[in-house]
Parts: C-alpha cells; sequence; structure tokens
C-alpha cells in the first residue's frame, strides 16, 4: 500500500480484462479472456481473479478502510523462489514436486502458459472415438475417455485414477489459473482447465462458448464437464476467474462495465459452486476469488465491488447446513489486494513489487487446503496481504 494505484479518472478509459466470463461480441476471442495487455495497461488492474491496489478514496480495506476485526490464520516468509516456508524450514524441494516454473520475463505482459514441449498435453485434431472432444496426447488421459494412443476409455480411466489427485480449474488460462495448471500438474494431478481457449499443460480442458445469457452458458459448462468427469469426482475445484473494471456511478460506461463484472466473477463462481455439488469428493474444496477492496466501499470501480461483494456472499451461503455441497467439504473465499502478475508489472513498472502476492503462494495455499494442511473453515473470507517479501492469510469477519 506504499504505491498509489494510478488508473484513469473515468471509466470510459478503463480497460478491460478477466478469465473465462462472457465478452460482448467485439471482444469474443481467446487472447482477450487469457488476459493480454489491451491497449490502455495504466487503467487494468486485477488478474484472473481479482488482486488489485486501489487508489485514494477508491474505498480499499486497509488502514482506515473500515474492515472488521481480523485473526490472523498464519504468516510465512517467502523463499527465494517465491514459494513460502515455515518459520526455519530448509529451502529443498519436496520429494518429487520438481522445479518450480520459471516466471516470465519482468513486463512482458504475457498471463498465458508457456509452450509446453513438443507433444506435450497437445491435442489431436481428429476426436476420441465416441467423444465428439479431441484426443490428448501426454498426461493422464480424460477420465473414461480412449486415450490419443488408442487405449480403451477404461484405460483412460485407470490413468486419471493413477493421478495423485483431481481438480477442475475454472479460469485456468488467465494468470493465477495458469499457475495452478503447471503447479497440480508438477505433482501428477490430473487437471482440467475451463476458460474460452484450451490451457495445453492441462490434462483436459472444456472450452466455454460464447453465450448469450448465463443459463446458456451455464448449461453449456455443466454439460461439458459432465460428459468429461462421467461418475468420477474430483478433490477440488478452484474457480480463479475474474477480471476488473472501474468508473464511479456517474461514469458513461457504469452499465457496461458492471454486467462485464457480474459475468466475469459471479457467472464463473456460481457455475463453479453447482459443479461442485455435482462432482466434488465428499470432503472436497471449493474455492471463489473475491476482493479484500469489496470488503468496504468501492466508489471508483462500482461493477466490481458489487460483483466481489456477491463472491463473499455466496460463499458464505455455500457454508450452510443446505447449500448442496457434499458432506465435509468446504467452500473458501481468497481475498488478494495485488498479485504479481506480468500484466500488473507491464502496467505499474515502478510499483513496490515486495506488497505483491506470488501466484506460487496462492497455488501452494490452495495445494495445503485441499491436502487437509490448515484449510479454513467453510465460508471463510481469507484475506491474502503481502508486505515486505512475507505474505500472510488473514480472515475476515464474516459479513
Amino acid at each position: 500500500m506504499n504505491e498509489p494505484w494510478q488508473r484513469p479518472r473515468e471509466a470510459g478509459n478503463a480497460a478491460r480484462r478477466g478469465s473465462s466470463g462472457r465478452l460482448g461480441r467485439g471482444d469474443r476471442h481467446a487472447g482477450w479472456l487469457a488476459g493480454w495487455v489491451s491497449a490502455h495497461p495504466a487503467a487494468q488492474r486485477g488478474h484472473a481473479g481479482g488482486g488489485f491496489r486501489p487508489g485514494p478514496g477508491a474505498g480499499a480495506a486497509g488502514a482506515g478502510g473500515g474492515v472488521p476485526e481480523v485473526k490472523v490464520l498464519r504468516r510465512r516468509p517467502l523463499s527465494p523462489g517465491g514459494l513460502a516456508l515455515s518459520p526455519g524450514t530448509a529451502i529443498s524441494p519436496s520429494p518429487g514436486a520438481g522445479t518450480a516454473p520459471a516466471r516470465p520475463p519482468q513486463g512482458s505482459g504475457r498471463t498465458g502458459p508457456p509452450a509446453p514441449p513438443p507433444g506435450a498435453g497437445r491435442c489431436r485434431p481428429e476426436p476420441a472415438p465416441g467423444r465428439g472432444q479431441p484426443a490428448c496426447a501426454g498426461g493422464a488421459g480424460w477420465p473414461g475417455q480412449a486415450t490419443a494412443e488408442g487405449g480403451s476409455a477404461v484405460a483412460g480411466r485407470a490413468a486419471g485414477m493413477a493421478a495423485a489427485g483431481r481438480v477442475l480449474v475454472y479460469g485456468g488460462r488467465g494468470a493465477l489459473g495458469s499457475q495452478c495448471v503447471r503447479y497440480f500438474r508438477s505433482r501428477n494431478w490430473w487437471v482440467a482447465s475451463i476458460d474460452l481457449a484450451e490451457n495445453e499443460d492441462a490434462s483436459a480442458n472444456v472450452v466455454v462458448g460464447a453465450a448469450e445469457s448465463f443459463p446458456e452458458q451455464a448449461e453449456q459448462v455443466t454439460t461439458e464437464v459432465g460428459k468429461l468427469l462421467g461418475e468420477e469426482k474430483v478433490d477440488a475445484i478452484l474457480c480463479v476467474a475474474g477480471g476488473w473494471a472501474g468508473g464511479s456511478a456517474k461514469a458513461k460506461s457504469l452499465y457496461k462495465n458492471c454486467d462485464l463484472m457480474w459475468k466475469q466473477s459471479v457467472w464463473t463462481s456460481t457455475i463453479s459452486s453447482h459443479l461442485a455439488t455435482k462432482h466434488l469428493k465428499q470432503g472436497g474444496l471449493l474455492t471463489l476469488t473475491g476482493a479484500q477492496a469489496a470488503l468496504s466501499g468501492t466508489p471508483g470501480m462500482i461493477g466490481y465491488g458489487m460483483a466481489k461483494g456477491a463472491v463473499h456472499q455466496l460463499c458464505q451461503s455455500l457454508a450452510g447446513a443446505n447449500s448442496g455441497l457434499p458432506s465435509g467439504s468446504a467452500a473458501v473465499a481468497i481475498l488478494p489486494v495485488t498479485l504479481d502478475t506480468p500484466a500488473n508489472r507491464k502496467s505499474m513498472p515502478d510499483a513496490d513489487f515486495s506488497s505483491w502476492t506470488p501466484l506460487e503462494f496462492i497455488a501452494e495455499t490452495f495445494y495445503d487446503w485441499i491436502t487437509g494442511k490448515n484449510r479454513p473453515n467453510s465460508g471463510s473470507l481469507i484475506q491474502v496481504i503481502t508486505t515486505g517479501g512475507r505474505t500472510e492469510l488473514v480472515a475476515a469477519a464474516h459479513l
């Protein structure tokens, strides 16, 4: 919070970016949703998931921001590689964990996944037998589907079951989503990405089609995920889709930006919640992505604050006894401030990066929660705050 957030005063100059939300007709292409920087990078903030640094008068949570009393869950120093370690822990890779993927060059603006090695995870053009979907070469294969090598559906299902775990990443082509895909794949997890474009690092992909209405898009995604998984269950569903658009109540783009923010954050979170009722294991984890600033008023970004506030409410509703989630499962929302993404570095090259949260920290935190380590109670809103290179998770008071 040492650096002011530079953004245009009028939302008409605000650039839009996000992942997996329904876009306007002029914006429907894969690259936009993958989080590429637009013609006005200085107006862009956030990430696939919604972290940002609000400027003066933006109603941000923090000192004097009206945030309720909070409880610190844990604090961990960052290792040279960006991963958080417990105090006194030696810096060494976990057995079988592999190495952390290299961060893109500073200021590159690239938020999609790196090009995979030849033949790794690429989808063949011909459809898999009886599926109508491309068969993926490499990886664990799609459950219940013939593999690219021509194996049977039973073999494909067995390969998927042999993975260490199974996770769906909604927004898997955004900066945070791509990091999550790489992180879990490096640990031999079966990972399916849901987004407007394929993530070639994923084990499988569900490509979201352009839709004119929420029911239309929700039904398409729900149907495709059902075909992909069959009767199999997943350990977690990580919804890291989102975007940012500014504007006060008097902005000419108010209606347009409010609609966009709702689609990018609320549509995706709602679909993820429904998928959890159908495909999440008992005791599994659903994560949603809110925003710390939405704990209080956001007069300079009305649409963004409303959408993230709705995600917070959804998370807490899912913790109820009759929410429809599987027994023993948990719904937890992360509330970032600013994530360290290439797009953010390009648009704010002079910012204090030591106050930005590394994407690796978020991915590792998800892994810990999924595997039962320090998992918050269902319905928790967890602020992700980084100061001086140290990141802490802080539970916000319930709404």
